[in-house]
């Protein structure tokens, strides 16, 4: 399961796009993904996330994508700059340029549809 939060403001700073954050890809196991994300907005997941709880910006899980596995959010992270045009609220708030084209879901394994659930939002 890879999961998507959405902060509630930016962490970092705000006047330097690529110094601050406003979301945070996560992956999980489909048995336990409830509880990584219960950590995460408890203050006890990953670093930026407790980093966003220690400032009293809260967090809500944006979209889920089920079958996502480690390797499919590791290439997700390294395309870079990614939650904007995956987030559902933050898509639409999102300014973009003539270069901008509308993102394609992800996809996991080999599947030739995307897992369902995906198509939500996106």
């Amino acid at each position: 399961m890879i999961y998507l939060l959405c902060f509630s403001a930016p962490l970092g700073d705000p006047s330097r796009a690529h110094m601050s954050a406003r979301h945070y890809l996560g992956w999980a196991t489909e048995e336990d993904w409830r509880d990584r994300i219960a950590a995460h907005l408890a203050g006890r997941g990953a670093a930026i996330t407790r980093a966003a709880v220690a400032q009293g910006i809260e967090m809500r899980v944006a979209q889920l994508w089920p079958g996502g596995d480690r390797t499919s959010e590791r290439r997700l992270k390294r395309a870079g700059h990614f939650a904007d045009r995956l987030c559902p609220e933050c898509r639409g708030a999102a300014r973009p340029g003539p270069e901008a084209v509308e993102p394609s879901p992800p996809t996991f394994g080999r599947a030739a549809a995307p897992p369902a659930g995906l198509e939500r939002g996106l």
